[in-house]
């Protein structure tokens, strides 16, 4: 799981395996920031009473606990209040309700009255209404294991998660053999064809000028042998003939190099563009069980590969095997007797290139695929490295690093030796050839002038260089190539539904109503895996408010999944104003709904492209929403204003700021349908407060369904929908829900202590 950076689990699962990490260090001091923000009421109480409070398992320890919950408060040792950054009281509980200062002011404001059975229900509702639903804290959905009412989980019930089809990830995919040849053909067509054909003439024009200059070279050295050359205008005349050859020599260099540096650059981009396109339209099973450091690895290495090493490999390799068939030619036009030993020699380094071949290609395949783990780790080192440095864990993070980099490296290590070991077969091949070129040229010595013999030797010299160079090439582009294979793989990745569906355009006014139909919807999140929603028929009318609560995995956020598409129907569907939300593009359903999720996303660049990314409203408008969303101050008193920097996630802002901006966001957009997913589970009771009151003043007239584990938020809602196990087992107004003590909506309710 660490190497996942958590990715498979939810904010109330990594809270918990955060604490159990916490405990077993067995510490004298322990600092808690927030730990019971994200967990709902029962688990929330077990974990305080088993593990944090003064009869858990770290009764004999300090324990500093910083909160917004203020049902833990009675049962502390000492509490210390805090406002502007300084103490503003200090005292057991009894104490500081006794002083009746700021503290009990903010505890009486913020707590929820007990009632009895026998007290009226009614009243209580509209007790909590007045008090806009500001206590307890929210959970996230934990909708992998097991229910919220245990702690830890069985060593049972963890095998059975952890068997095949409870995979967190999926192997990377790494071929076997040689890189099919649909890979060169497609990157070849990336390319351009008429770039491609051009700088394969170029090359093969290249060699044969060269060719030509040094047979013009050697008659003319013959000649002058044999005093044919004294003239004047003769010399000027070869000389000119030779000095054509050298131009032209460059002319052609010139040409196949531009055409193949802009073929290359063309197939990079286009390669890029088709990957980052794929991965940004892969359905979200994709990313819980892909590392992020194997997609790093894709768009850092291989795409360094494809912009600045191929060129070189494929321009080496034209050369060489133009430069080869113009050597053999030039042998065996003056040496035929040559010839018959080309089918040996060609057999003997095809051999030697397959055999290098078939090891080499997979040992840099692994390579690959071990840098990968180095990636995943090293960016969790960094995100995590206020924890490694308070766990004292930096040995065992070098290690590990250390240990990832040794598998890493006997590959490189391993692709160094295969090289040596071709470098020694080629350099004794190419030995043998110049050795049977010197002696047939020595036995021809009668036939051949003194030029023709050098010029022999000098190809039979160069050509074992060139064959040498040919067979590395040959080896080195393909393994090149399957940079290409694994990009190739990358753009294409199982992607979502269609974006943008042009034969079902909707209205700009869509939805004008907010009405939402779910017939007998079922789902799950990938195949082989159970499904989380089970034949939901739910109605949601128009400008309704809708509650949906339930216990841990349950299948509250499986709903928002749902509505926005995440995960598709495995059968039933969803209506939007009467159409079917899988008839319409992706893209067309999601930019009409609105989510403030649990956790914030806000990205690097300024507040204004964070509020407004698409530049479609006025400042008069952005500043509406802030005042609405209670930034207008905060921002007012910015030097930047609008243009203040965001830093990478809202670093340099609180996380109440951050969950304020995503609601200024959502109240530009206006939308029809608003989502709530937890969004208050980790903010203090104050912005809690806030986001309630502009949902219930600034989207009154709009459709909200609001996830939620603090029950006392929906109370006031006109729908409660309560969910079990991916089944609806009870929906109804909230007041009616409550005169059933047998409900299970009661239950809860009495479990929260708020009946």
């Amino acid at each position: 799981m660490r190497f996942l950076i958590g990715v498979n689990l939810s904010g109330g699962q990594k809270l918990r395996v955060n604490l159990a990490q916490a405990v077993y260090q067995d510490k004298d001091i322990y600092f808690l920031d927030d730990p019971l923000s994200a967990v709902d009421v029962h688990v929330r109480k077990s974990l305080f009473n088993d593990v944090i409070g003064n009869s858990g398992l770290l009764k004999n320890k300090t324990r500093i606990l910083v909160t917004h919950d203020t049902s833990v408060l009675p049962d502390v040792d000492l509490i210390v209040s805090m406002k502007d950054g300084k103490v503003d009281e200090m005292g057991t509980y009894q104490e500081l309700l006794d002083k009746k200062g700021s503290f009990a002011s903010f505890v009486e404001e913020h707590s929820i009255p007990k009632t009895t059975e026998e007290g009226g229900l009614e009243n209580e509702i509209l007790s909590i209404s007045r008090l806009n639903s500001r206590d307890s804290a929210k959970s996230a959905d934990l909708n992998e294991f097991g229910g919220g009412d245990r702690l830890l989980l069985n060593a049972e019930k963890l095998a059975d998660d952890l068997k095949e089809k409870h995979r967190l990830t999926d192997d990377e995919k790494m071929e076997v053999g040689g890189v099919r040849r649909l890979i060169y053909l497609n990157y070849v067509k990336q390319m351009g064809l008429p770039l491609f054909i051009g700088s394969v003439i170029g090359f093969l024009a290249l060699v044969s000028f060269e060719a030509g200059g040094n047979i013009w070279l050697s008659k003319w050295s013959a000649d002058a042998a044999k005093n044919e050359t004294r003239s004047k205008s003769q010399t000027i005349w070869r000389l000119s003939i030779y000095g054509t050859f050298g131009i032209a020599q460059v002319l052609s260099s010139v040409l196949g190099a531009l055409l193949l540096v802009l073929g290359a650059t063309r197939a990079s981009e286009r390669y890029h563009r088709f990957m980052l396109d794929s991965v940004l339209k892969s359905p979200m099973s994709f990313f819980d069980t892909t590392p992020v450091g194997r997609i790093i690895n894709r768009f850092t290495t291989d795409m360094e590969i494809l912009d600045n090493q191929l060129f070189y490999q494929i321009e080496g390799w034209l050369n060489c095997i133009f430069y080869v068939f113009a050597s053999f030619v030039v042998i065996g036009i003056n040496t035929p007797i040559f010839l018959a030993c080309l089918l040996p020699l060609g057999v003997l380094y095809y051999l030697i290139l397959k055999l290098h071949l078939n090891t080499f290609r997979q040992i840099r395949r692994l390579e690959s695929t071990g840098r990968s783990p180095v990636y995943s780790l090293f960016m969790e080192a960094i995100q995590g490295v206020s924890s490694i440095s308070a766990y004292g864990a930096k040995k065992e993070f070098i290690q590990t690093f250390e240990e990832k980099l040794d598998r890493y490296f006997v590959c490189t290590f391993n692709t160094n030796v295969c090289n040596r070991w071709l470098g020694f077969c080629l350099n004794t091949l190419g030995s043998v050839i110049v050795f049977v070129t010197t002696i047939l040229a020595i036995q021809n010595r009668d036939t051949m002038s003194p030029s023709v013999v050098g010029l022999i030797i000098t190809y039979s010299l160069s050509v074992t260089d060139a064959l040498k160079w040919f067979v590395r090439m040959n080896s080195e582009l393909e393994n090149k190539s399957i940079s290409i294979e694994r990009i190739d793989e990358y753009c294409h990745l199982k992607s979502e539904a269609p974006w943008d569906l042009s034969n079902r355009k909707l209205t700009d006014d869509w939805p004008q109503n907010g009405t939402i139909r779910f017939e007998d919807y079922s789902t799950r999140y990938r195949e082989n895996l159970d499904l989380v929603l089970k034949e939901i028929n739910l109605s949601i009318e128009a400008s309704e408010k809708v509650g949906i609560i339930g216990r841990t995995g349950a299948g509250k956020s499986s709903i928002t999944l749902a509505l926005f598409r995440v995960v598709e129907p495995i059968s039933g569907t969803i209506f939007i104003d009467d159409i079917d939300i899988t008839k319409i593009g992706l893209h067309n359903l999601r930019e009409k709904l609105t989510i403030i999720p649990q956790d914030p996303v806000l990205f690097t660049g300024n507040l204004r492209i964070n509020l407004d990314p698409n530049n479609e409203h006025s400042d008069d408008e952005i500043w509406e929403s802030l005042e609405k969303s209670y930034l207008k101050t905060f921002v007012s008193n910015l030097s930047e204003g609008l243009e203040y920097n965001i830093e990478e996630g809202g670093a340099n802002l609180s996380a109440g700021q951050r969950q304020l901006v995503c609601l200024a966001r959502a109240l530009l957009k206006n939308s029809k349908i608003l989502v709530l997913d937890e969004a208050t589970a980790s903010v203090d009771m104050e912005t809690d407060s806030l986001i309630q009151n502009t949902i219930r003043t600034d989207f009154a007239d709009r459709t909200v369904i609001t996830i939620a584990h603090r029950i006392n938020t929906v109370l006031d809602y006109d729908k409660i929908v309560v969910l079990e196990n991916g089944n609806i087992i009870e929906v109804g107004n909230p007041t009616n829900l409550l005169e059933n003590q047998n409900s299970r909506f009661y239950l809860m309710n009495k479990e929260a202590g708020l009946v």
